[in-house]
């Protein structure tokens, strides 16, 4: 994708109901993405401050108890729902690189490995608090689920973690 096709930002209503201005990866977010990814792949659960920075690098505002939008702070990222956190992301994503996704997956039923094409715009805006309410869509064959989760928020992933329950 070139440079001249690339989109501004966006606004966002997030699964938690508030409103968020986010932006595209710029090369500070690219950097971090990175450093997650290398987090990943060494095993390593990524730290709360790598996502709150790739968090400030992309919300622009996001939208108070008032609805008033305003610049939220570290801590307030973190609070939010662990779904409207992966929403700004994927949004970002989408603005960064366009929405369609390419993921290689592998049946577990027949073992074969399939590479299947999607669009974020079809997965958002599965509203909260009902739960998980996936968006299920058909591609050669297969049936796919994605959702957002549940409403936990950063430290109750945490101490999910802590207890090692995953």
């Amino acid at each position: 994708m070139t440079s001249s096709t690339l989109s501004s930002d966006a606004s966002l209503v997030l699964p938690c109901g508030r409103t968020a201005v986010v932006a595209p990866f710029n090369g500070v977010a690219q950097r971090i993405l990175n450093d997650l990814h290398e987090s990943i792949e060494q095993k390593q659960a990524p730290d709360d401050d790598m996502t709150e920075r790739l968090l400030s690098e992309v919300v622009r505002t996001l939208t108070d108890e008032r609805g008033e939008p305003r610049r939220p702070g570290a801590r307030e990222l973190l609070a939010l729902p662990t779904g409207s956190r992966h929403a700004i992301l994927a949004e970002s994503r989408r603005l960064s690189y366009g929405p369609e996704v390419r993921i290689e997956h592998t049946c577990t039923a027949c073992r074969k490995t399939t590479t299947e094409t999607f669009d974020l715009r079809r997965v958002f805006l599965t509203a909260y608090p009902e739960g998980m309410r996936p968006v299920r869509f058909e591609s050669g064959g297969h049936v796919f689920a994605i959702g957002w989760g549940t409403g936990q928020t950063q430290k109750a992933f945490r101490g999910g973690r802590r207890q090692k329950l995953w």
